[in-house]
């Protein structure tokens, strides 16, 4: 595979993986606290209120990361 192809492919991945990581958690979430309000009785674990913005975070971080990392490569292997 030639290296464009690869870092287009490789960037459609991870663009993918992370809104399927934050579509997850928000459900999760959502989930979570509609059972803590409304006493749903679902057995949601309370911590997940917690975990799930921490989770979002780190996502958000390596995304953040991600996107850098590519820029300058980009940068690198123009020459620039």
């Amino acid at each position: 595979m030639p290296e464009g192809r690869f870092s287009t492919w490789f960037r459609n991945e991870f663009s993918w993986t992370f809104w399927s990581i934050i579509a997850v958690v928000g459900a999760v979430w959502l989930a979570t606290l509609l059972d803590f309000v409304f006493g749903l009785g679902w057995g949601w674990d309370i911590r997940g209120l917690v975990a799930a913005p921490l989770i979002l975070l780190i996502a958000v971080i390596i995304r953040f990361w991600h996107v850098a990392i590519n820029k300058l490569m980009k940068c690198l292997s123009n020459g620039k």
